[in-house]
């Protein structure tokens, strides 16, 4: 029985280090296929159309965006092997413990509006992020393309102030979404213990 044990978990391993590295090198592509997409976009954009996208909403998609989709296909598949696991996880639970796996299920029932509150938050907050990112990386682009300007007029200080100013804005708005985020995470390494002791002390209470 070790043995058998031992083995299930080597090849579970394996199984799942294939997997990783299947999305991530399928991510990698996508991601690269994006920013070659986002580059010859770029250099047919017409005069009028280059008015209406500033340079911090380019940069985003290559830098922002386009790793973004990277993540997003390594854990895809959740959206269906999630309920096949849990129904599995019901069913075992339910056959050692009998109805008092229900107290896990009302965890991750709860959980759900969490969640969805959560991902709403975090959309506002990194929406907000990118809108301060994309001010702050104009304003550099600007800044740049006119240096010789700035330089013949002793123009540094105002604008290096101007820039300061607008790093400030988006280094508070990252701190917020990345101390949110953080708590999100935590939130989320705990549902499992939660699940584990709703489901025992139910156990427990009920015999």
């Amino acid at each position: 029985l070790t043995l058998a044990v031992t083995s299930s978990q080597l090849i579970m391993s394996f199984c799942l280090r294939h997997y990783f590295f299947r999305c991530f090198l399928t991510g990698l592509k996508l991601r690269t296929a994006v920013i070659h997409s986002v580059y010859r976009k770029t250099l047919k954009l017409s005069s009028h159309e280059r008015q209406t996208r500033t340079s911090g909403e380019i940069t985003n998609l290559i830098s922002v965006d386009a790793q973004r989709l990277q993540d997003l296909t390594t854990y895809l598949h959740a959206l269906w092997y999630s309920f096949f696991q849990i129904g599995l996880a019901i069913y075992f639970l339910w056959g050692q413990l009998g109805p008092s796996c229900l107290g896990g299920v009302a965890v991750i029932i709860i959980m759900i509006p969490v969640s969805k509150y959560i991902a709403q938050t975090m959309g506002r907050k990194q929406s907000i992020l990118m809108k301060a990112r994309d001010e702050r990386v104009e304003k550099n682009s600007e800044i740049l393309s006119t240096m010789k300007i700035i330089k013949f007029q002793s123009w540094e200080e105002p604008f290096k102030a101007q820039l300061a100013s607008l790093r400030k804005v988006e280094l508070n708005k990252l701190l917020h979404y990345v101390v949110f985020n953080s708590l999100s995470i935590m939130l989320w390494s705990a549902v499992p213990l939660l699940v584990a002791l709703a489901t025992f002390a139910t156990y427990t209470l009920t015999r």
